[in-house]
């Protein structure tokens, strides 16, 4: 049996709370897995000036959605990792990947920024139906409009992960 990651992109909204705006990269690559998760192995973070981000748990003040997903099944592993991480993570996955005759994705996962468009926000799930059903609200705006102005744009960004088997 595999290991699969989930995860979600999530701001921080104007009224301080976390929302979740993007399923992550869910294509099954333990090489990454291996640098944002320490998962079957640890690619070292200490060339980038950098801790590890494994092993943080789920941030208490994860989005609903998140935290709803964590819920359904049975998940190890979850951390979270800042905007400035994932661009170090893509960074050392440029460096390592050809190393383990990955493709060449030139990023393996899409950095969200304040310019992107959303089209939706995943605010959690409904339980009244098996399996739960998720639920989306319609979003026409970019990640710059949703996101607190009080705090630098690279504190109200991150994302959010976890592994199941």
């Amino acid at each position: 049996m595999g290991i699969d990651i989930n995860g979600y992109w999530e701001v921080r909204d104007h009224t301080d709370n976390w929302m979740a705006v993007k399923f992550i990269n869910r294509r099954r690559n333990y090489h990454w897995f291996n640098i944002v998760g320490g998962v079957h192995g640890q690619v070292e973070w200490k060339q980038e000036n950098t801790c590890e981000p494994w092993h943080r748990g789920m941030p208490l003040d994860a989005s609903i959605a998140w935290r709803q997903y964590l819920e359904q099944d049975c998940f190890h592993g979850a951390t979270w990792l800042s905007q400035n991480e994932v661009v170090i993570a893509n960074n050392i996955w440029r460096r390592t990947a050809a190393r383990h005759h990955l493709a060449d994705d030139v990023n393996w996962e899409k950095i969200v920024n304040v310019t992107m468009p959303l089209e939706c926000l995943h605010v959690g799930f409904s339980s009244s139906s098996q399996p739960w059903s998720e639920i989306i609200l319609p979003w026409c705006g970019t990640v710059g409009d949703l996101i607190s102005q009080e705090e630098p744009p690279e504190q109200c960004i991150r994302m959010v992960i976890a592994f199941d088997s």
